[in-house]
């Protein structure tokens, strides 16, 4: 039985697991932190991660641990409608609904469908070198593997990518993020979609991801932003928006606010090298507007395994995958700038217009998008 190494329990890290696991593989999943503990967080899975985790058998698991959501709407900071879509005409199509879930449940989920010995914590992944057709993993814990094959899922600042490619660089957005969850239940017509509010200070979105639980996230340009921020300078930047955000701000305990900045990567030209390949971030990550970053990985899971299942060569394997992935993810990772650097105009007579324009934009445009978004790669190989 084939081995396969993979460095990284995120999301896209543990679902690969179980997608090769599946296909009659072995694994083993090196995680650098002591224990599978994930900051206060939420994940959109659209359809097209959930028609992966549907394929896997992991839908209705994931659905109980999570909240399903009918309509994204981006408003105004008075929470007036800007631009809606209706997700669903999109589950009926694919048979599946768009799950809002904490990125913990989410873990926890995906971790019970691994045993003990396929997951490894405390394995701070330290230099990759190969010899002959076997790659050793070295940690900073003493420990070494031989692996015949390994997978790089490791996030933005992947050890395996700066390592074994020496390329992608991190691209600032000169946007910083504060997430958190708060004990809520959203009022209608909140509960059962995702909303973003856009306005002059920055934007704001939540989503309702279980019945008691509220994610939520803040974002503003970096470059106007004072040295150090807290609780109530959040909730100063955001008392003209409608009340219900304040209401999520002070719900939330102050240690429960999580501020990072956000970036996407200038992929490497080339995804892997031998027998070493890289999957979501660690390849091609994406700024978060379009909600489609663990997404993506976890595409990236389900054609990677298909790929490896296919090819006994690890390197045709490897070209086949982003062969079949790049053009996506490259038009995800675009879009996403796009989206948010116009979020975050600050001119009021840009503001007026591009408010205009999204409220007479055609409804038919958006969807569109999201076909696009949610269809997935056919597999024909």
């Amino acid at each position: 039985m084939k081995t396969i190494d993979i460095i990284g329990a995120g999301i896209g890290g543990l679902t690969l697991a179980i997608a090769l696991k599946q296909k009659g593989f072995a694994v083993r999943v090196f995680e650098q932190a002591p224990e599978l503990r994930a900051v206060g967080a939420g994940i959109n899975l659209a359809c097209n991660a959930m028609q992966v985790y549907d394929g896997l058998g992991l839908r209705q698991a994931i659905e109980d641990a999570g909240h399903i959501c009918h309509q994204m709407q981006v408003t105004d900071e008075t929470l007036q409608s800007l631009s809606e879509i209706d997700i669903t005409p999109f589950s009926k199509r694919f048979a599946v609904h768009n799950v809002a879930i904490h990125r913990a449940a989410l873990q926890k989920t995906l971790r019970s469908y691994l045993s003990d010995d396929e997951v490894f914590l405390g394995k701070e992944l330290k230099h990759i070198e190969h010899w002959g057709n076997i790659t050793r993993l070295h940690f900073t814990d003493g420990t070494q593997y031989g692996s015949q094959c390994v997978v790089g899922a490791d996030g933005i600042g992947s050890t395996v990518r700066r390592q074994w490619l020496g390329e992608g660089e991190i691209r600032s957005s000169d946007q910083l993020c504060w997430r958190g969850v708060a004990e809520f239940e959203l009022p209608a017509p909140y509960g059962d979609q995702l909303t973003e509010a856009w306005g002059a200070a920055g934007r704001f979105g939540f989503v309702q991801v279980d019945a008691k639980r509220v994610y939520w996230f803040a974002v503003m340009r970096k470059s106007t932003l004072p040295e150090t921020t807290d609780k109530q300078f959040l909730i100063s930047v955001y008392q003209d928006f409608n009340h219900l955000v304040t209401q999520l701000l002070c719900a939330t305990p102050e240690e429960g606010i999580h501020e990072a900045p956000l970036g996407d990567l200038v992929a490497p030209s080339c995804w892997y090298r031998d027998s070493v390949c890289l999957i979501g971030d660690a390849a091609h990550a994406t700024t978060p507007n379009l909600g489609q970053g663990a997404c993506q990985a976890i595409e990236d899971a389900w054609v990677l395994a298909h790929c490896l299942e296919k090819n006994d060569i690890h390197e045709e394997a490897f070209q086949q995958f982003q062969a079949i992935r790049q053009h996506k993810v490259k038009q995800v990772v675009t879009a996403s700038w796009s989206v948010g650097q116009m979020a975050h105009w600050q001119n009021p007579l840009a503001i007026r217009f591009r408010n205009g324009l999204m409220r007479i934009m055609p409804k038919r445009l958006g969807e569109r998008q999201s076909e696009s978004l949610y269809t997935l790669e056919e597999l024909t190989v």
